[in-house]
């Protein structure tokens, strides 16, 4: 570090003849006007940490998911605050919780005043603001249009700021904040401490986006549960100068209120919070070379535009021995910031002077870079190798699609193996059994239908409509119930009518060579059009997967399978059907078929509408 000077670090007491006097509290206690007296001005220090260039974006697919936002950070509330404000993270005015100060304190300066809650901006400040979403709801929807308003055409850069704003969002916020920017600034309102605090704040956070400091939590939580302090907490947008035990307290409180928790860390204050959020992911900040741009951070990019491409080679080449030291890493320790992990057969010790070489010929070089482990990274499920916020995005996507497609693939067996039994159960109590080649055709329809299905990819928006959360749901018990039931009645009628015309002398040996009839060719027909039905019923596509349509091979097998069936059914296809050894149908009997497979369908799809209400 390079310190001034003058510089001095204040001792948290004195002791003078006996007398201890606290200097921390009393500093606090005064305010800067007192602390900050008789000081000689010697300059401004300016420093600037934009934001991710896509963060305002990713934040506003989230806040359309319907997903609430809460920023917890170490800085202060200021500056959290301006922080939340680019990124568009607080759509509202704001209103920061502050303690009344006591002048009847004690000599530490103990403050035991009450808690009130004030806007952070003045009344013209928060005006002005209403009026900037005001104008953004009325430029979005311009440019919906076609980018005129009143016969100009907005322009490039505007155009793109324009693009960013949530038109919904500007308009409702731009209405609830007129009343809000009334309030006085000093104007002192309820105390969030006290029983009926979580209401009040609740109600509070309806017209503001609500800012808690760290110092103030302790009072905020004092004698309440996690459940209750999380009911408290969910209405809180933004927490600021927080210690890395308020920042995992939170996401607990938050757990234990009943909500599911993503947190997002960079750091190692930031591992507690990590550990308790029920998804955890770690963003690693790739290394920055102040003579080269965001985007030129990449390793292949640092190496061609770098001035000292000697330090940077013999740095990849430090990197390389540090990479087989531990083990065979999946990936090179140095790209974009990987965080380095020692090997199960690596010494601790070894491993660490590995590490702190690689980082002294980093910094003797010229804007080096600095290899260091990525703590957060030990503490979550998932690590981000970029900067940028948007593996939130990946992960809830990808989960979705994981959870809707485990979901779907357990009604589609559920159905064909509840239909199928009954099947096959009523060929082996009347002696027959199915043939070699329909028991071929079925199977290998049936894998390629599952292999296609499979392959569907999640769509590119989050859905503000919620998944199912297990496949021993109300929504999979009535889909595969009610669709059973419909498999099942149209099974029943079809085999009655198939009756009528078996010939009754026939010999039914379920262990003998296999001979087609009609109540054989009617149950192979009937279960592969149920197959069939199942297969496109329950598709699971938007808002979470891509459509069956844009799920191109899928389609084009349903499409297949079902033009089959139908042929087969008609006898279109005398030639397959004796491939398959199936009887020539009564007309009667071809006219049932088709048309109870074209009602059962209907009659499933309509169930499964039906059981998606419940989700």
């Amino acid at each position: 570090e390079v310190l001034p000077e003058s510089f001095q670090k204040l001792q948290p007491r004195v002791n003078t003849h006996n007398t201890t006097i606290r200097l921390l509290p009393k500093a606090r206690a005064e305010g800067r006007e007192i602390c900050e007296r008789g000081l000689t001005f010697r300059g401004l220090l300016v420093l600037a940490c934009p934001l991710k260039p896509d963060t305002p974006a990713v934040l506003s697919a989230l806040r359309e998911a319907k997903l609430d936002l809460v920023m917890i950070t170490g800085d202060t509330p200021f500056t959290a605050c301006q922080a939340a404000i680019d990124a568009r993270l607080a759509t509202r005015c704001l209103l920061q919780l502050h303690e009344e100060r006591n002048s009847a304190g004690g000599e530490d300066g103990d403050k035991d005043g009450r808690l009130f809650w004030q806007p952070v901006h003045s009344a013209a400040e928060r005006m002005r603001h209403v009026t900037r979403l005001e104008e953004a709801a009325a430029a979005v929807a311009a440019d919906a249009d076609g980018g005129v308003s009143k016969g100009k055409k907005h322009k490039g850069k505007k155009r793109a700021a324009i693009k960013s704003v949530i038109p919904s969002q500007a308009v409702e916020a731009a209405q609830a904040l007129k009343e809000a920017a009334a309030v006085p600034t000093s104007s002192f309102l309820s105390d969030p401490s006290e029983a009926e605090g979580a209401a009040q704040t609740a109600e509070l956070a309806k017209a503001w986006d609500l800012v808690v400091p760290g110092s103030l939590l302790p009072r905020l939580l004092a004698g309440r549960t996690d459940a209750q302090a999380g009911a408290l907490l969910r209405s809180v947008r933004l927490f600021a100068r927080v210690s890395p035990e308020q920042k995992a307290a939170i996401v607990r409180a938050l757990n234990a209120a009943g909500r599911v928790t993503l947190m997002m860390g960079d750091g190692t204050n930031d591992v507690g919070g990590l550990k308790e959020a029920a998804v955890g992911i770690a963003v690693i900040n790739p290394p920055v070379n102040t003579d080269v741009t965001l985007s030129q951070t990449h390793l292949p990019n640092l190496t061609q535009t770098s001035a000292a491409t000697g330090e940077v080679a013999a740095l990849l080449d430090a990197t390389a021995l540090l990479h087989e030291a531990t083990e065979g890493a999946r990936e090179g320790a140095y790209r974009r910031g990987m965080p380095l992990k020692a090997g199960r057969g690596s010494s601790g010790s070894q491993w660490e002077q590995r590490l702190h070489e690689v980082q002294e010929a980093a910094a003797d070089s010229d804007g080096g870079v600095l290899v260091k482990p990525g703590d957060a990274s030990f503490a979550s499920p998932f690590t981000s190798r970029g900067a940028s916020i948007s593996a939130a995005l990946k992960v809830l996507q990808q989960g979705r699609a994981t959870l809707v497609t485990t979901i779907q693939m357990f009604k589609i067996l559920a159905l064909n193996c509840l239909v199928s039994a009954y099947g096959l159960s009523v060929l082996y109590l009347e002696g027959i059994k199915n043939g070699d080649s329909q028991m071929t055709l079925g199977a290998v329809l049936n894998a390629a239908a599952f292999l296609f299905i499979s392959r569907a990819k999640p769509m590119p928006t989050l859905s503000a409509r919620r998944p199912p959360t297990s496949v021993l749901s109300a929504y999979a018990a009535v889909s595969v119930g009610g669709q059973f039931i419909c498999h099942l009645m149209a099974l029943s009628a079809l085999v009655h009518e198939a009756w009528a015309h078996e010939a009754p002398e026939r010999e039914r040996d379920p262990e003998g060579k296999f001979e087609p009839g009609v109540l054989n060719t009617v149950v192979f027909l009937v279960l592969y059009l149920s197959q069939v039905t199942t297969f496109a019923v329950n598709y699971t596509g938007p808002p979470f997967m891509e459509s069956l349509r844009a799920n191109t091979p899928m389609f084009a097998l349903l499409v297949l399978m079902c033009a089959l069936g139908l042929a087969l059914a008609t006898g279109a296809l005398p030639f397959l059907a004796d491939w398959l050894e199936l009887v020539a149908l009564p007309q009667t009997l071809r006219e049932s078929l088709v048309s109870t497979a074209l009602v059962t369908g209907g009659a499933c799809y309509a169930v499964e509408l039906v059981a998606q209400r419940l989700i």
